[in-house]
Order: C-alpha cells, then sequence, then structure tokens
C-alpha cells in the first residue's frame, strides 16, 4: 500500500532533521520559542489527562521546536511535511491509544524534548528526539529493529 510507503519516507526522511532541530533549538532558542513549546506541551497534557491524542497539538510541538532552531529550513520543512505528518500522526495517535499507558509515555518523551531544550542541552535534545521518533515508527510499523 503506498500510504504505508510514504510514512516509512516520512520518518526516514525526519529521523535526522528533528533531532537535528531538537539540538539547534536547545542552544538558540529564546522566550517566544520555549512559549510557544510550553503551549504545545500543554495541549499535549491536556489530551493526554483526557486520554486522546490531539495531532495537531503534536505537529504544533514539533513546529514549535523547528522555529526554535532558529534556521527556516527546519521549519520550512516541517512546514512542507505537514500533511504527510498529520497523516502518520493519526494512524500513531491510534496506535499509542491501544496501549493502557501508550499516550502518557509519548507524553513523557515530549516532555523531557522540552526539558531538555529548556536546560539548553542539545546532546539530550538531540537523542531525546530521536528516541522519541524512532519509537513512534516502531509503534507504527510495530517493528522490533532499532537504529
Amino acid at each position: 500500500m503506498r500510504i504505508w510507503a510514504d510514512l516509512r519516507n516520512c520518518y526516514e526522511f525526519l529521523l535526522p532533521l528533528d533531532p537535528a532541530a531538537a539540538a539547534s533549538a536547545a542552544l538558540r532558542h529564546d522566550a517566544t520559542d520555549l512559549a510557544a513549546i510550553r503551549q504545545a506541551l500543554e495541549l499535549l497534557r491536556d489530551a493526554t489527562n483526557r486520554q486522546s491524542h490531539r495531532e495537531d497539538a503534536d505537529y504544533q510541538f514539533h513546529l514549535a521546536i523547528a522555529r526554535a532552531a532558529q534556521n527556516n529550513y527546519f521549519s520550512t520543512a516541517m512546514e512542507a511535511l505537514k500533511d504527510h505528518i498529520a497523516v502518520g500522526m493519526k494512524f500513531h495517535g491510534a496506535s499509542v491509544k491501544r496501549e493502557v499507558a501508550g499516550l502518557s509515555r509519548v507524553f513523557t518523551e515530549h516532555e523531557a524534548i522540552a526539558e531538555a531544550i529548556i536546560a539548553r542541552d542539545p546532546d539530550a535534545a538531540r537523542k531525546l528526539m530521536h528516541d522519541h521518533l524512532t519509537g513512534s515508527r516502531e509503534r507504527l510499523f510495530q517493528s522490533t529493529r532499532r537504529d
């Protein structure tokens, strides 16, 4: 099915991009950037507390990080991929809701990424984002392979 191939290709593209954006965001963010990251994180927290997944809030979180990197290539790429990412997040949201602690685990991943960015720790931000995306891909495709 073409949609699964597209999702795999999107993850393949995002796996080096999103962690690099997170590392840059940790080094370059300003107060406005942090406010946007925190706002998206609060939307994710609220959805998690209601046992819901909000694809829009998830996308806004990743986009806020891309913008906080202060490199318009990161945010331009995220904006260009919005529709593709939305499809992946919709399927991913359904996959995490099948697990009892799935939503809270994914929220904790987002929260840890935000904390690393706030702490200006680029290595942790990069690793946490990479682990988050790898886990997301594995949950979506139910793969046992690790990168």
